[in-house]
């Protein structure tokens, strides 16, 4: 079983942005309610997996700004948790787990999901 979901998410600069400690909370438990908000009722796969998370991006009337590797990835930390949770496993678990990364510019900000089982 193959997922694809869109989540509405304006997702961050990752690891450049400058939060207080309670404001970032806030901000994480908002992302990961509205990843879980569309996995619920979805069955998880069993067995090994390949997750692709993808940001995507409206550019502002200047320029698009595009996230080097590690803030791309820290930018999607509290996604990638809750889609951790959501197949029942840690998100570390490199055995089964194989975590891809991509950002692309589109017309509304969102954050695609794309979780395939892999043989």
């Amino acid at each position: 079983m193959t997922l694809h979901i869109s989540v509405p998410l304006r997702l961050g600069r990752g690891l450049n942005d400058r939060e207080h400690h309670m404001a970032r909370h806030r901000r994480v438990q908002s992302e990961r309610g509205a990843v879980q908000w569309q996995l619920n009722g979805k069955k998880p796969p069993a067995g090994a997996v390949r997750v692709l998370l993808v940001r995507v991006s409206v550019p502002s009337a200047t320029r698009w700004i595009q996230l080097d590797g590690d803030n791309l990835q820290g930018s999607m930390k509290a996604v990638r948790d809750q889609v951790a949770a959501w197949l029942g496993r840690d998100d570390a678990d490199g055995g089964t787990i194989q975590w891809e990364y991509g950002q692309r510019r589109g017309t509304d900000w969102a954050c695609e999901i794309h979780v395939v089982p892999t043989p």
